[in-house]
């Protein structure tokens, strides 16, 4: 469901597409407008040049064990980015990804995210993925709801982290944005 033109929620409109490595200094400036508590959200901790970091991992990832999606502006700035999702193979369950996702800061609350993951855990499904996990700090709500949407369950608790899982090839994915009016 990788699309030109999702509609969000609040009438707003972005692009998803795959991720691609002439984003690392975009992904770089979008990792350096989010909030000291979006990385802690993300990340579990403070992390040292995350910006840099995390976008110099994402631009070098591996297309035979990972995915990731950035969602763009249709308008306006071109060489702008507003969130990203990414899956990894997990190597601890057979065919598994672990996954992560980020929107900028300013851009939270809009359905970013939502879309995001929606399109993410399509790809991962026609890519041949029977599952996602991922480790959420209980603190995140709008994560855990956004999963416990998207029909991941809580499989285990780690101290302030639940581990979710969805079964890819039971669940019934929403459509990507929001319908036509």
């Amino acid at each position: 469901m990788i699309s030109d033109d999702v509609r969000l929620p609040l009438g707003e409109h972005c692009r998803i597409r795959l991720l691609e490595a002439a984003d690392e200094e975009v992904l770089k400036g979008m990792f350096a407008r989010c909030s000291a508590d979006d990385v802690h959200l993300r990340c579990f901790a403070a992390m040292k040049d995350f910006p840099g970091k995390m976008a110099a991992r994402l631009a070098r990832m591996d297309p035979a064990e990972e995915i990731g999606l950035v969602a763009t502006p249709l308008e306006g700035e071109a060489q702008e980015i507003l969130g990203v999702a990414h899956v990894i193979l997990d190597h601890e369950e057979v065919g598994a990804a672990e996954f992560d996702v980020m929107v900028r800061s300013d851009q939270k609350g809009h359905g970013i995210g939502y879309a995001l993951m929606t399109a993410l855990l399509d790809e991962a499904r026609r890519r041949g993925f029977k599952a996602v996990v991922g480790y959420v700090l209980r603190e995140n709500r709008s994560m855990m709801l956004m999963c416990g949407e998207l029909g991941f369950v809580p499989v285990r608790y780690e101290g302030a982290v639940t581990y979710m899982r969805v079964d890819l090839t039971t669940v019934e994915l929403p459509p990507l944005g929001v319908p036509a009016a």
